[in-house]
């Protein structure tokens, strides 16, 4: 099982008591020092199942994790039910995205928000990464609307007021 360097599991997937079910927890940042994709999307390649219990409780990460996550999710073939047990903000809620079907327990919160952040450079390296940073939050405004209806620039302005969700 993947461990980060003060050995804590970062992410854990399990067989459930169900035949042809697993369990996929995420309970941490995505990416940096948290749940990286590569080792978690290998693992989800080869799960023989029918049904993913995701489980999310993340502020969020990494968006480029993030999104390979997300199409893991969405390209393998069982059946992905999401929960957010406290928290998915951030990119962990565009995760959520992949699933089937979403449940957010009493309680517990999804955010949103715009992309952002870290940038060293002159003001040219500057404007570049500001328009990054908008191509990122178009792209993941996509997202929620591809599962959730509406219109991208509606997602936008939601994300742009950081918006959270309950059940």
């Amino acid at each position: 099982q993947p461990q980060r360097p003060h050995g804590r599991d970062w992410y854990r997937i399990e067989r459930n008591a169900a035949p042809r079910v697993a369990d996929l927890y995420i309970y941490d940042a995505i990416g940096w020092m948290g749940t990286t994709a590569a080792e978690l999307v290998d693992e989800l390649r080869a799960l023989d199942v029918d049904t993913i219990n995701l489980h999310l409780n993340s502020p969020g990460g990494d968006v480029f994790d993030g999104i390979a996550i997300f199409n893991a999710l969405k390209n393998h073939p069982a059946q992905i039910i999401g929960y957010i047990e406290a928290l998915a903000a951030s990119i962990a809620s565009a995760i959520a995205m992949a699933c089937d079907r979403v449940v957010i327990a009493p309680h517990a919160r999804m955010m949103i928000h715009e992309a952002y952040g870290l940038s060293m450079g002159n003001a040219a390296d500057m404007r570049r990464f500001a328009d990054r940073l908008d191509a990122s939050s178009q792209n993941i405004a996509s997202m929620y609307a591809e599962k959730a209806g509406g219109e991208v620039d509606e997602w936008r302005a939601a994300m742009q007021a950081e918006t959270w969700y309950t059940d």
